[in-house]
This record gives C-alpha cells, structure tokens and sequence, in this order.
C-alpha cells in the first residue's frame, strides 16, 4: 500500500500514485486503448509531469500494482471436470471500500451523520441492527466494521435460465469458499488500509441479512418450506391442513398475528369458517431452529406440482364449508362449470390490462422493460422484483 501514500509528483495534491493509475487503468478498460497506446500515454505523461513523478514505465508495471489490491479471481475447482466455480473473494473487495478516502468516509457514515431521530429510513434504525449492537458491543465498538447481506437472486450457476437444474440442497456446495470468509473475517478479521485517517485497522465483518424468495430461504436455512410445517416463523405451530381433493397443503391462522379483539378476528365467513382467539405462536430463537435440522437428511429431486385455480381446488372449497360462492356448479350436460372470482377478468379488461403493460414506464433501475416479456398475449420472463 506504500503507492497510497506516494505524492505523483513532489507537491501534487489532487492525486497520490495509486489514484492517479487506478483513474488511468478504469479509462483505458472503458475505451478499450491498447497496451501500446497505454505505454505511449505513460511515456508522454512522464515528460510533461514535474521532475520526480512517480509514474511508473509501463503497462505492465501498472497492471502489477493494481493486481497488488488483490482483485483477482480464485479458482477453487481444481480437477473437478463437470463444473468449475470461479469464486471472486470478498475480503480483497471489502478493503477496496476503504482505499478511497471518500468511499471510506461513507462506510462510517451510518455512524457520524446518520439522523437519530428514532425514524427508520436506513438500516442502522432497525431494531434488528440495535439488538445486534446490544449483543456484540466489541464488533460495533468499531464504525468501520462491515455488516453484510447475502442476495440469492438471480443466483444460477448454470448459465441459462431456461435450464432444467435447479440449485436445490446442492446450493452449500457454492456458498462453501464464503462461508469460510465469512467465518475468517467474523473470528479474526483482516489487516485493512484507511485512506480517510490514513491508519491501518483490524476490519472484520458480518452477515446480518439474507435476501431470498420462498423456496431459496428453505435451501439456505435448511428448513423445509413446504409441506405440513411450511413456515419457518411459526415452525412447530404451523396450522395447516391438508386438502383432500387437491392433494396439497393449505395454510390458515393468519390472522392469530393480529392484534387482540381486531375486528377479521370474529369474521368467520371471510375467511375458513371459524373465529381465530389464539394469540400468536413465539418466534423461536436460532439455537432451537438449528437443533431441529441437525439430523435431518435431505433427499434430492424435483416437484412438478402447481397450484392452480382448479376443480380440485373448487372440491376443497366444498369440503371446507368456505366460499359457497366459488363452489363447483355441474350443468345438465354433466361438465362442471367454476363460477369466476373476484380475480378473474373479462376479455376486454384483459386486453386493457395488457395495454397498460407494454406502455407502462418506470423509473430508471426500478424494472425491467416490460414490454419486452409479451409474445402473442403471454407474459413470460418476469423476474420477482418486476
């Protein structure tokens, strides 16, 4: 890091060394010079600087100090034939946030010049980043230290949507090298460079949120989310039932989250039939969730089951006593007629729909073009944040 803390030339302030080619390094990727034209630029550059720039001579001496950051990529699949991951480590990247003294300023920002005023607006007005302040007093001692959020969106090692692999129980597989860096820089830590108060530090760093749909929450965490005891939150107390037509899982008790004396509490006809009086089930801590997976064995393999709006689902309808409404009707012919919901649309308010859609504009990085996912009155290719 001695390149951090060199002057360009004797009495530049704007720039140290390391800035100075970071700047020209990211220019020449974004144009595309070649290495040539890189040497000649260098070699312009060192006679127009005052004497004593410390420039060095060529593209490849650049190339060795910004490769000196540790950005490279590591490969961990060594004579492994079917796949090979490249894992991209995360604690060079972290370091990185603290090689500019402005990015290292904004990593503090959360602390220094965050409003207080109890309002939540970023993360550090959590309740869940305060508990966590509460518990581990030594890790939030330090402003500098990072708190991480792992996103499985999107996560497809496979290169193609439209494959039929899915990552499944197979995902630890992949997460195995960060695990073992997040372990490193929870336990101990690594030596890091601020360039804002120019001193080095023990940065360490933890992971506090996962980002993740449904079925990737029950992969990352280990607890099934279909099935009898679908739910991680109310775990054991999952009030489920199985319906006898559909051949599926259901869920009610819902409302048992609401507050006591809430008037959908008493209102049976809206919802299964009955009046909900139970309080609602106590979260369980981590330790207790971990002691009921520990000797689970997984079994691999796929569902082609999907819920759909169905006679089965009608038949379910009947057999609970709910929605008389939406019950299945069977006409003189003997065909079954599915009266429509409250969901379903005429043709014209579909073909309004679909105008809206292909026309609809969003700000830009909210969502997709939309438009795009249309093919002869289909919608294919949305993805969830859409």
């Amino acid at each position: 890091m001695k390149e951090a803390n060199e002057e360009l030339y004797p009495g530049c302030k704007k720039f140290c060394k390391l800035s100075f080619l970071l700047h020209m390094y990211r220019t020449k990727c974004m144009f595309k010079w070649s290495n040539e034209s890189f040497n000649a630029l260098l070699g312009l550059l060192k006679d127009a600087l005052p004497e004593g720039e410390k420039l060095p001579p060529s593209f490849y001496e650049t190339k060795k100090i910004v490769e000196g950051l540790g950005l490279k990529w590591k490969n961990d699949a060594r004579k492994i034939p079917a796949k090979v991951l490249r894992y991209f480590p995360l604690k060079p990247r972290l370091q990185r946030l603290f090689m500019s003294s402005e990015t290292s300023k904004a990593m503090r920002w959360h602390h220094e010049e965050r409003n207080k005023d109890g309002v939540l607006r970023h993360p550090a007005d959590s309740e869940g980043w305060k508990n966590f302040d509460n518990k581990y007093p030594e890790f939030a001692g330090d402003p500098r230290n990072v708190r991480l959020g792992l996103a499985s969106e999107g996560f497809n090692p496979f290169g193609t949507m439209r494959t039929v692999h899915t990552l499944g129980n197979n995902i630890d597989v992949f997460l195995q090298p960060l695990i073992e860096e997040l372990n490193e820089l929870w336990d101990v830590g690594v030596e890091t460079y601020d360039a804002s108060t120019k001193e080095i530090f023990q940065m360490r760093a933890a992971l506090m949120w996962t980002i993740n749909d449904f079925p990737a929450y029950g992969s990352l965490s280990g607890w099934c989310t279909y099935g009898r005891f679908a739910f991680p939150s109310c775990n054991i107390n999952t009030q489920s039932r199985r319906l006898k037509h559909g051949r599926k899982f259901c869920y009610m008790g819902h409302r048992r989250f609401l507050k006591s004396g809430h008037k959908y509490r008493n209102d049976a006809k809206s919802f299964d039939g009955t009046k909900e009086t139970r309080s609602a089930p106590c979260p369980v801590t981590g330790s207790v969730v971990l002691n009921q997976v520990k000797d689970i064995k997984f079994t691999l393999g796929q569902s082609s089951e999907a819920y759909k709006d169905n006679l089965e689902a009608r038949l379910d309808l009947k057999e609970m006593k709910i929605r008389p409404s939406l019950w299945p009707q069977y006409r003189a012919s003997g065909r079954s007629y599915l009266p429509p919901t409250f969901f379903t649309m005429s043709p014209m308010e579909k073909e309004l729909f679909y105008e809206v859609l292909q026309n609809v504009k969003f700000p830009d990085g909210y969502a997709s073009n939309i438009s795009r996912c249309f093919r002869k009155r289909k919608i294919s290719g949305l993805k969830t944040h859409d």
